[in-house]
């Protein structure tokens, strides 16, 4: 296994294979290219500086968790050196000449991108209600107030002394891709439709957004509710713990 990104989220799931002595060996790890980055990878697990190293090691399995940013720089080359990569930045899909571009290497070299459902959850749901035909999808992203730090809601609220829930923004049936950092704006598409927009009987555009800003001791979380032949589902994920 390869790892994209040592952040939060694949550190992680590197400290959870050593800790269950998984029979899974990480050969590398591409990060920032900074000393104290190089110091926080594993003894013994390789430092990937560039795609072309990653293509040498062939892994079996590419995890990236890096931002989309690094989709541009690395997807390619581990489609084309791996038969799966798991793409968690999928906010990179966005752009709609990437997808069927990694796609296409995919089909080449025999490989699977592999979408994970992230904090949102309810993909594979939410794919398989698509079959149906869905009649509309309403999304709510709820954070606390820092980690809407650096966003547009740090344009419009104080965040700093926020005190009550705040519905800063509503997008109805948008598709677009404006993001600021990792999250995304007013005229956006959340990163889950990706894989559930494949089949039929849903298009993405089909769906509403909220963001909400919320105190630290709120217990709302996020969600996604779909209306199928007038029926809706709603599916509420693990609450947000860290800003």
């Amino acid at each position: 296994m390869a790892f994209i990104g040592w952040g939060a989220i694949n550190a992680h799931v590197g400290a959870l294979l050593a800790r269950r002595r998984s029979a899974i060996d990480v050969v590398a790890i591409a990060t920032l290219d900074t000393p104290e980055a190089r110091a926080s990878i594993p003894k013994g697990v390789r430092f990937l500086d560039s795609p072309e190293k990653l293509i040498e090691l062939a892994p079996d399995i590419v995890v990236e968790a890096a931002g989309r940013a690094a989709i541009d720089r690395w997807a390619e080359a581990a489609l084309a050196a791996s038969p799966a990569m798991i793409i968690a930045s999928t906010s990179a899909f966005c752009d709609d000449a990437l997808l069927p571009r990694l796609v296409a290497v995919a089909e080449t070299h025999g490989s699977r991108i592999l979408i994970p459902s992230g904090a949102i959850g309810a993909v594979d749901a939410l794919a398989s209600a698509a079959v149906l035909g869905l009649d509309e999808v309403t999304h709510q992203i709820v954070k606390p107030p820092a980690a809407w730090k650096g966003t547009l809601a740090d344009q419009l609220l104080d965040l700093a002394t926020l005190t009550e829930r705040t519905v800063f923004l509503r997008a109805p049936r948008v598709k677009p891709p404006v993001y600021i950092r990792k999250t995304p704006m007013p005229r956006w598409s959340p990163p889950w439709p990706v894989s559930a927009s494949t089949r039929p009987g849903w298009n993405w555009w089909r769906t509403r957004h909220s963001a909400v800003t919320a105190t630290a001791s709120s217990r709302e979380a996020g969600s996604v509710a779909w209306t199928s032949h007038s029926k809706t589902t709603r599916f509420r994920p693990i609450r947000n713990h860290r800003g």
